[in-house]
Formats: structure tokens, sequence, C-alpha cells
């Protein structure tokens, strides 16, 4: 998938080359979160999200051979840059990273000199909103803030126009999906599993976990057609909440 960033000086608005993957028209999107030992000061729940850096390597070499594998990366952790990138960069991969606006500088998370370093080797960056919450059920001042207000403060630090957006915690329903489409989102990101279509604008994405097991990429495509039919039926209605 090619960015969809404007470009700044000294700064390429699409992926180099070596960077860009094939698209297919049937794509399995792939998510990950904080790499190797997650902070102390984590809630527990989250801490299943970090994966071992040796698991990384594997899912990354199984992208690296895939062209219907993309790859994103949600909460901007620190570990984005100092052990994310370096691995994209020797496998010609891009990837996306979807930011919380308000947790850039802080502690464990990217600065905003990390992000212009990803922004330089060619990735992408989406948003994540704004204090990672839950976009379903949202009043209309919290979505404004989450969806709208995070989009500008990351346009407003980077430059650049932000056009995809990932849902925290793959939540969202009816108001959410119309609030994304106000802002001018062109493209969304859930937690929904399964396969996605090059040409849509609700993606679905598969979360790797630290009990994911490495042969997840062929489990899903040999998910067999009753499934896959019942799957997009499941979102279907998802999406009418």
């Amino acid at each position: 998938m090619t960015s969809t960033l404007s470009p700044q000086p000294g700064m390429p608005a699409t992926p180099p080359a070596t960077l860009r993957r094939p698209v297919t028209h049937r794509l399995l999107n792939l998510t990950f979160h904080g790499l190797a030992d997650p902070p102390a000061s984590l809630p527990d729940s989250e801490k299943r999200y970090w994966l071992p850096i040796p698991a990384f390597d594997r899912f990354l070499d199984q992208a690296a051979l895939s062209p219907d594998v993309q790859v994103t990366f949600d909460d901007g952790f620190l570990s984005d840059a100092t052990i994310a990138l370096p691995r994209l960069q020797q496998r010609s991969l891009h990837a996306t990273f979807f930011i919380l606006a308000a947790r850039i500088g802080t502690p464990g998370y990217l600065a905003l000199e990390d992000i212009r370093t990803l922004l330089a080797a060619g990735m992408s960056i989406g948003s994540h909103g704004m204090n990672h919450r839950p976009w379903r059920r949202l009043s209309p001042e919290d979505l404004h803030q989450e969806i709208s207000a995070a989009k500008a403060r990351l346009e407003d630090l980077l430059g650049i126009s932000i056009t995809q957006a990932a849902c925290p915690f793959g939540a969202y329903d009816r108001a959410a999906l119309r609030a994304l489409k106000r802002a001018g989102f062109s493209r969304v990101y859930t937690s929904d599993r399964g396969f996605a279509h090059s040409s849509a604008w609700l993606q679905p994405r598969n979360t790797i976990t630290a009990s994911t097991p490495l042969d997840h990429l062929d489990r899903v495509r040999a998910w067999p057609r009753p499934r896959q039919w019942a799957h997009q039926l499941k979102l279907a209605l998802k999406r009418c909440r």
C-alpha cells in the first residue's frame, strides 16, 4: 500500500520503491503493539499484547514472503522505533504506525523525533485517537476529541495529512464510523480478524499477541468459505450497531 502522506522538505511523499508491496485483492492485515518486555507500569490487561522479539522476527519473515500481508502497529510505543523499524528495513517491509496523539513524548512512547524518523524511513503514520479510549458509545463531544481533534494534533505536529485511523481496542459503532467519515479518513482499521479487501474503507486486522501461534497466517488462509461468509455477515451486522 502506498503512503498517503503529504511531502515535507527532505522527506519522501511515498515509501521508497524498495518498501512498496504489491497489493492483492485479498489482504491479511497484521497488528503489533509493544515488543520485547512490557513496562511494569502497563496494566496487566495490556501486557499480553507485547510480543517477544524472536516471535516478532518470525512473523516479519513470513510477511516478507507474503504479498498479501500488510503490517501495522498500534499505540505508538517506543519499541516501534528502536526494535521494529530496523527489522522492517532489513526485510524491505513497509508498515503503518497508528499513534496516540496525547502520548507523544511521554515515557515509553514515541517522541516527535522518533515519529519523524519513521516517516523519513518511508513508513506511514495514522491516528489511534487521543487517549486510548474505545470509540463505541462515546458522546459526540468525546468522539470529536478522539477522532477529529487527535487527527488535527498529529497533522499540526508532523506537518502532514493524516488519512488513516485504527480503532482502539477494535471498538466502533455507527456513530464512530460516521465521525471517521466526516473527519475525512480514507481508510479505517479494526481488530475484526480475517481478510480485508484492498479497496475497502473498513479494514479488518489480525492482532498478534504473545500467545498467537506462528502458523496463524496459514490458519486464516485455510478458513473454509462458509466460515468466511459467516464472518463477513457478522461484520456487516456489527457496523449497524
